[in-house]
């Protein structure tokens, strides 16, 4: 098949009847064959009469495309064992021809007159001249009047369209460089918009925003030696469900004071689902989290929804709860609990995945603990020495974080020294208390305790740095530099 858009095609391949014969199938009967070659575009009406009556009982086979870019095509009438007819004639209809197209053939039997076989021969033979002389007549005066097949194509373009993304549709004829173009969008309330591609001032002004809506370019090419040119029109614009759901669209075509109009009416229009961030998670009790996601915009109503983590899966929701918003589209809200076991794990990743008509392929989102709101938060060391002792507590508060992954260290840095961490020895004791609180996130209380004697340097900051898998770097306290040979501050 030619590589060339459909829509730029020339239409001036008239079709020929090749052969109109009798051939003997394999099973041993015999049938007639019309075959038909070399049209373009590829509807057409093939007939066979027998007697000059319709041969309701013939098959037509299925179009072949040629390599030059046309069509060809069969019809079949299988003969009956015993069956005698004088004539059988092929028509052929087909926007291109100016008259109808026939091919006729006379049977003869064993005891058949010759003579009169011939006096009708000549008589079916005297038809067909006249009427290639009336067509050719027919032929020459539409030639002089520039109107020699002017045909428009079928509007090309995609049968489903998508809210907010650009289309562009294409109606292509054989006519004379100036003809005039209009697109007219219909509603399925009757309201319609013409646009023209020869812009006058007083449709400017009735309709100042057309241009900006819809964009029509045409492009023209001429036929060297013929006063007709390919001339192809498209029409672009931006869908919307809330003005485009069941409207139609017309091309039409005026060439040399004749009219030809083409109707296009797409399949469908959609609207693909918009999911709105963030989504909102809520700690519904110790064992799970509710997980909230909103979409939006999507049309038509019908939405499936699916929840997994790694091979876990959930339930499917089909069909969820939906409210419909001014322009036709739908929004639909989805809560759904989630084991909160499934956040301890800091590889794992929760997917909800969305199912909808307007996609290509389903979309989703996943979540880990990353996504989780609840960060820990770190209060300033609180340092307390025991009156009548020489032993040194400091404490710290964290608190409002969830899950209970939280990682606390302790470390000591001297003046101009590096940071040294600090773990459980007979120098320093470590303790550590956690709890749940009453919004159900967690609380730790940490701490670290030493003997001052233990201490060499004079001056010396102490640092509790906190980590958790929901923060990106980890936050921390520290005491400042405290002298604990002498006073403590």
């Amino acid at each position: 098949m030619l590589s060339v858009p459909s829509w730029k095609r020339e239409f001036e391949a008239r079709p020929t009847i090749k052969s109109l014969e009798k051939r003997e199938r394999t099973d041993g009967r015999e049938e007639m064959v019309c075959s038909v070659t070399g049209f373009y575009p590829n509807k057409i009406a093939v007939t066979l009469l027998r007697n000059g009556k319709v041969a309701n009982e013939s098959v037509l086979s299925q179009i072949q495309t040629s390599s030059d870019g046309t069509y060809s095509i069969n019809r079949t009438m299988t003969l009956q064992p015993n069956e005698k007819f004088n004539s059988l004639s092929c028509e052929v209809q087909h926007e291109s021809l100016l008259d109808l197209l026939k091919k006729e053939v006379r049977l003869l039997y064993e005891g058949q007159n010759n003579n009169q076989s011939l006096i009708i021969g000549l008589v079916v033979a005297g038809i067909i001249v006249a009427v290639f002389i009336t067509g050719f007549v027919v032929y020459t005066q539409k030639r002089k009047k520039g109107l020699l097949q002017f045909m428009v194509g079928d509007i090309q373009g995609p049968q489903t369209w998508i809210d907010g993304e650009k289309i562009t549709l294409y109606c292509t004829s054989n006519c004379t460089p100036n003809t005039e173009v209009k697109w007219t969008i219909q509603d399925k309330d009757g309201n319609s918009v013409t646009i023209s591609d020869i812009v006058t001032k007083d449709a400017e002004e009735k309709q100042p925003l057309m241009s900006a809506e819809y964009l029509i370019n045409s492009e023209k090419k001429d036929k060297p030696g013929k006063k007709v040119c390919d001339f192809t029109s498209s029409l672009s614009f931006i869908p919307s469900l809330s003005r485009h759901l069941n409207s139609a669209v017309t091309c039409e075509f005026t060439c040399a004071e004749k009219t030809e109009q083409k109707s296009f009416k797409y399949k469908s229009i959609y609207a693909k689902p918009q999911f709105i961030e963030p989504a909102e998670f809520t700690i519904c009790n110790t064992e799970e989290v509710q997980l909230c996601i909103n979409l939006r915009k999507f049309y038509p109503k019908h939405i499936d929804i699916s929840w997994s983590c790694d091979h876990r899966q959930l339930p499917d929701i089909k069909n969820p709860e939906c409210t419909m918003n001014s322009d036709g589209t739908y929004n639909t809200v989805i809560r759904q609990p989630i084991p909160a076991a499934w956040f301890s794990d800091p590889n794992c990743k929760v997917r909800v995945t969305w199912r909808h008509v307007s996609m290509e392929s389903p979309e989703h989102r996943e979540f880990s603990v990353k996504d989780l709101p609840w960060h820990p938060e770190i209060g300033d060391i609180n340092i307390q020495k025991s009156s009548g002792s020489s032993n040194i507590e400091l404490q710290c508060k964290i608190y409002h974080f969830f899950p209970d992954l939280l990682t606390v260290k302790w470390y000591e840095k001297k003046k101009g020294g590096q940071e040294v961490h600090v773990t459980d020895s007979d120098k320093y004791k470590i303790s550590e208390i956690r709890e749940r609180d009453a919004n159900l996130t967690f609380s730790s209380n940490p701490s670290l305790s030493f003997e001052k004697s233990f201490i060499a340097e004079e001056e010396v900051e102490f640092i509790c740095r906190v980590e958790h898998p929901c923060m990106k770097n980890p936050i921390l306290s520290s005491t400042g530099l405290l002298q604990v040979t002498g006073k403590c501050v």
